[in-house]
């Protein structure tokens, strides 16, 4: 059944009272004979299309209460439509803070170790939906072992939809700072680097160097991203990668080689970050259908290739390269139509870059001024948007 059907069905049977007709045969449900729940909540779900019914869903004070009840039920699909609702719920402000109030997060991290896979599924876009706020990810953070709980979820399941849920809640969460230690702590880097290391494309990847790069934007990520050798992965990904994993790639290289220890790990990235970072005036010979360099993985390229320049024998590398394809002289189609050189000044200049404004978000208001060119400033060098779940 379509949600307009639905909503036309409850419409006919009950009028506006369609929703808390559906909240009280949650209040009535019985572990007996689960079928009602399961149809009440299927109901409920496909509801939760429109705005207004989960409002009406909210407004209820005891709804979530009964959903996260229903979290718990013996019946699987029963556990698995009250995930999907919630998770549906929370991607509302007032649906966020009626989840933190029935607490739960945590019997959804429990759920991540569930038997079935598609209640695991369910759970973790929960989970998901949760962690695309700001205050969604400080509700997710307010649990202990959260971060554990998806970390343990990625290695029980590294290939499932569950994974992916887990591992793009935990993007989302590091990419606020929230949870980094823990997740260091708990392995997480390890696999992160297994998931790179594979070299193919998947829908975990690009999760994973999301993860990674922020992870590596911390002093004990970029040591971690070193021991677990991720940076000759990351020449791979920087050189073949499709789609945003080049970007990715060479903003993990750029995060990790600020280390000392990591430019002088990172002698395999300098030719792919070098054709990567010529690539706008460089036409690829060998791939005339692959598709035009994306400008932020040029500018990330980069800034790799501005920490490794100060390592001499990187810079002497690069300088190699660069005369090699006459760097100086390439020139690319400017903002007005005319062409412009490629690089305005020496890209080994070793010149200052502009402050990191990457901490100062955490003690500033949602929707503030500080926040808007906080904004400015990750859109400016590379820091992604929160994943979305679908």
């Amino acid at each position: 059944m379509s949600s307009q059907e639905a909503h036309l069905s409850l419409c006919t049977a009950y009028g506006a009272r369609g929703v808390p007709k559906l909240i009280e045969t949650l209040r009535s449900a019985d572990a007996d004979d689960p079928s009602p729940t399961r149809t009440a909540l299927t109901t409920l779900h496909s509801l939760l299309s429109t705005q207004e019914n989960k409002c009406a869903v909210i407004q209820s004070e005891d709804a979530v209460a009964l959903l996260t009840a229903q979290l718990a039920a013996p019946d699987e699909g029963c556990r698995r439509l009250a995930a999907l609702v919630i998770g549906a719920l929370a991607l509302m402000l007032q649906g966020r803070i009626a989840v933190r109030e029935a607490a739960s997060v945590g019997v959804l991290a429990g759920l991540l170790a569930d038997g079935a896979d598609a209640v695991r599924e369910a759970a973790s876009s929960a989970l998901l939906a949760l962690s695309q706020s700001r205050d969604g990810c400080s509700t997710l953070m307010e649990h202990d072992g959260i971060v554990d709980a998806l970390v343990a979820a990625l290695g029980d399941d590294a290939a499932g939809a569950a994974a992916l849920g887990c591992l793009s809640t935990l993007a989302n969460l590091s990419r606020l700072d929230l949870g980094v230690s823990a997740a260091l702590d708990a392995g997480l880097m390890a696999i992160l680097c297994a998931v790179v290391g594979a070299k193919a494309s998947n829908p975990q990847l690009y999760p994973a160097l999301q993860t990674l790069w922020n992870l590596a934007n911390s002093a004990d990520g970029k040591v971690a991203a070193i021991d677990c050798q991720a940076l000759s992965h990351l020449a791979w990904h920087v050189a073949r990668g499709g789609g945003d994993a080049r970007r990715l790639a060479a903003g993990c290289v750029m995060a990790i080689t600020v280390d000392k220890q990591g430019k002088f790990e990172a002698l395999d990235c300098v030719a792919p970050l070098c054709a990567l970072a010529l690539s706008p005036a460089v036409a690829d010979d060998t791939d005339p259908d692959a598709p035009p360099p994306d400008a932020s993985a040029v500018r990330d390229a980069v800034g790799a290739l501005k920490n490794l320049a100060d390592w001499p024998q990187a810079r002497k590398q690069i300088a190699k390269i660069f005369r090699r394809e006459g760097a100086d002289k390439l020139l690319v189609e400017g903002p007005n139509g005319d062409a412009v050189p490629l690089f305005d000044r020496p890209i080994t200049d070793g010149g200052v870059w502009p402050e990191s404004e990457r901490f100062v978000h955490q003690n500033v208001a949602p929707g503030g001024a500080a926040t808007k060119a906080e904004v400015a400033v990750r859109a400016c060098w590379g820091y992604p948007a929160p994943l979305a779940s679908e």
